[in-house]
């Protein structure tokens, strides 16, 4: 259910449970009192945590670029998922398509992941693999990125994550593989495809200081090349 209809149904007002009033900030410690988790930090924790609870906040935009993945629902094969699959095109499944699924799985058990809807499209129009299955995160980590990645995990699918060589696309790598840990590998994320993805764009100060909250090993040692050079790398550079 979406929050301001949940929010309707318990108080006549859609409102009531918005993210800056105290009903809302009352409803947060509860949910996260029940799932003995801890108090939501920021906007994707919170959307994250009232989801677990089966509360969307944004359940039509908030998207994530797909193919080659097989729904499950109640029923079955979900008939939508598997025409997608089948015809071999990419589709955005929304918080609220996925919420409506039990399971997700890649038609090969591996998934690759990239950063990027322009490399997306250079992959899955290249059809290196056939059966291929491809996530899109779109720069970010919205919550139906980490919502699909969460059920292709739980069904023991390997996973490789490629992205840009900037202080962004790193830290993005090193929470997906703080997240998943040995399931996911780091694809094209090394010294030598930085070297080739090698834009003319320097980063200022402020955005080459975001490295320093790197955890991943592999990504530290990438991330001082990164701070040598002061460049950006892109990844439509090693397409």
């Amino acid at each position: 259910i979406c929050l301001p209809v949940f929010s309707s149904i318990v108080t006549k007002d859609p409102h009531t449970f918005d993210n800056d009033t105290h009903c809302g900030k009352l409803l947060l410690y509860g949910v996260s009192h029940l799932l003995g988790a801890a108090m939501p930090s920021n906007a994707e924790e919170r959307a994250e945590i009232l989801f677990r609870v089966g509360i969307l906040v944004d359940e039509i935009s908030n998207f994530v670029l797909c193919s080659g993945l097989i729904g499950h629902d109640k029923n079955g094969r979900h008939r939508g998922w598997d025409g997608f699959s089948g015809m071999e095109e990419p589709f955005n499944a929304t918080l609220l398509n996925l919420s409506r699924l039990h399971t997700i799985k890649s038609v090969a058990g591996i998934v690759y992941i990239v950063e990027n809807p322009s490399a997306f499209m250079a992959i899955l129009n290249s059809k290196p693999l056939k059966p291929l299955s491809l996530v899109c995160t779109y720069g970010n980590l919205r919550l139906a990125s980490l919502v699909l990645l969460d059920m292709l995990a739980k069904e023991g699918t390997i996973m490789f994550y490629s992205g840009d060589f900037d202080p962004e696309g790193l830290i993005i790598a090193d929470k997906l593989k703080g997240r998943y840990k040995e399931q996911l590998n780091l694809w094209r994320y090394t010294k030598e495809d930085y070297s080739e993805a090698l834009s003319r764009r320097p980063l200022s100060p402020a955005r080459i200081k975001k490295l320093q909250f790197i955890k991943d090993q592999s990504l530290i040692n990438l991330s001082q090349e990164i701070r040598k050079t002061g460049l950006a790398g892109y990844q439509e550079l090693i397409l």
